[in-house]
């Protein structure tokens, strides 16, 4: 692992990007990002989730209003997070290499934007859930994608889907619900007609890459392995105890060999 960034005083990080030559996919779960703010580690995220798509089967470019993730030029992947980021004693940015294999950054930079001024007493600090790595899905439970405990704000999350064998089991990689529990464990307040509707695709969802500048869908295949992204700080995702962020499985999603992955990022109170 390496620190790209350090400091000691307070300012508002707006910008981390990366650049990686001889990219492979099994980077996205590899590499990693650990940010700290305050005294504290507030985010540890693979750059699949931290830079919005998990599954880069074949190239593409991925570019929304605060996230950019490219992988279509085969010698180097470029990646960008662009969400504003303050801080008011101190911050860390490190870079960890899990995997078995050295990596070569071509390149990676971080952006500050000292103009920006928040009141820390009503201002989150950017916070990402525990990542859910490839996890097989239990019948009738909902796969568990992130919890955040406190008063904040979601700003965007990922759900990535694996081995969804539609020969055998008909349509179902994109009929599993988002729910999203507010502050209250019995009733989701937040429920998609299928996670393809999150994702804002719908029929698009056989055509990847789709990209908007508030959600992005890719897949290497089609339906069998996927990956989206959404972009909610402008939904109704603020929370005063706990947001839980769930994916169903039920109906014809309902089979025992697919899998879920996924993270959640937003702001959090101290």
């Amino acid at each position: 692992s390496g620190e790209i960034f350090a400091a000691a005083r307070a300012n508002t990080l707006v910008g981390i990007d990366c650049a990686v030559p001889g990219f492979t996919p099994a980077l996205l779960t590899n590499l990693w990002f650990t940010l700290a703010f305050d005294g504290r580690t507030t985010c540890e995220a693979p750059f699949g989730t931290f830079f919005g798509c998990e599954t880069p089967g074949r190239g593409a470019k991925l570019q929304t209003a605060l996230l950019t993730f490219d992988t279509s030029d085969a010698a180097e992947a470029r990646f960008e997070n662009r969400f504003p980021m303050p801080f008011f004693r101190s911050a860390s940015v490190r870079i960890e290499n899990r995997g078995a294999q050295p990596v070569r950054l071509g390149g990676a930079s971080v952006r500050l934007n000292g103009a920006l001024v928040y009141d820390p007493a009503k201002t989150g600090l950017f916070s990402a859930t525990a990542y859910l790595p490839k996890t097989r899905n239990t019948p009738d439970q909902n796969a568990r994608i992130g919890r955040f405990v406190g008063r904040g704000l979601m700003a965007y999350g990922v759900i990535s889907g694996y081995d969804f064998d539609n020969q055998k089991y008909g349509w179902g990689s994109c009929e599993g619900d988002v729910r999203c529990f507010i502050d209250d464990m019995t009733v989701p307040r937040i429920q998609s007609d299928g996670s393809e509707s999150w994702g804002s695709w719908g029929w698009g969802f056989a055509a990847p890459p789709q990209v908007h500048p508030f959600s992005a869908y890719h897949s290497p295949n089609g339906l069998v392995l996927w990956s989206e992204l959404r972009l909610t700080f402008a939904d109704s995702c603020p929370f005063r105890r706990f947001l839980r962020f769930d994916l169903e499985h039920g109906t014809s999603n309902n089979h025992p060999e697919s899998s879920s992955s996924g993270q959640c990022f937003g702001y959090l109170l101290p």
